[in-house]
């Protein structure tokens, strides 16, 4: 307990993360995912007027995790693109116009070594259409979002709003995504994965991160969940 609360030391906190003297310290990181602590907030504001302080919906089970522990891992959410009816390097340089860059690979293996080798003050992401047309994006100059993530889903959000595709999936594991790209009307947009070092200083300066920019494990790793009964009130 006493780790935690120096952990949580405003001062430390400043210096730790390079940030200006005076944020407010972040002590936990909500991961909101599969296990919605949005959820069980939502259901407890429903049932409070009507239920008793003890009521057990008020309560939320929480597992608190050191993010820098080897077993934990994070992993990047791809985009999978379907009925993809734009020519995308087109609509990617209509989107970022003359600040984007994109490399043709020779395969998929080239381009996540591409894209690793980026320096993490660029925002890039991976390109994986049918009939191996591989690339790698890399945009240039200061970047409107925060994250790579945050920037090619406002790509992705325009072209979707533009009839350029028919929907998004976001896909876990880099093999998937090479094989459902691969399909006609298809594409795939390969993205990288978040440092675990950047997580709390990128929040504490910027808030919440986008909607689906990393995964906590893979997807083999996720298929596995305890059964649990709804609280009633």
């Amino acid at each position: 307990l006493a780790a935690l609360q120096a952990l949580g030391d405003a001062d430390a906190f400043a210096a730790r993360h390079a940030l200006p003297a005076g944020t407010a310290p972040m002590l936990f990181a909500v991961g909101d995912g599969n296990h919605s602590l949005a959820t069980a907030k939502a259901n407890w504001d429903r049932l409070k007027a009507s239920a008793g302080p003890e009521h057990p919906a008020r309560w939320a089970l929480v597992e608190v995790e050191n993010i820098h522990d080897p077993a934990m891992e994070f992993a990047p959410i791809h985009r999978l693109l379907i009925g993809v009816t734009a020519e995308l390097r087109a609509a990617l340089a209509a989107h970022f116009g003359d600040r984007v860059q994109i490399v043709e690979q020779p395969d998929a293996a080239a381009m996540r070594a591409a894209l690793a080798a980026q320096p993490r003050s660029l925002h890039a992401a991976g390109l994986l259409q049918p009939r191996g047309r591989h690339a790698l994006v890399v945009v240039h100059g200061a970047p409107a979002a925060q994250l790579d993530v945050a920037s090619f889903q406002g790509f992705v959000d325009a072209l979707l709003a533009q009839g350029g595709a028919q929907e998004v999936d976001y896909v876990h594991g880099d093999d998937a995504l090479v094989r459902l790209a691969a399909q006609d009307g298809h594409a795939g947009l390969h993205l990288a994965t978040l440092g675990k070092s950047e997580l709390i200083a990128r929040v504490a300066q910027h808030g919440p991160l986008p909607r689906k920019s990393f995964s906590m494990g893979e997807a083999d790793e996720k298929r596995f969940y305890l059964e649990a009964r709804r609280i009633r009130p």
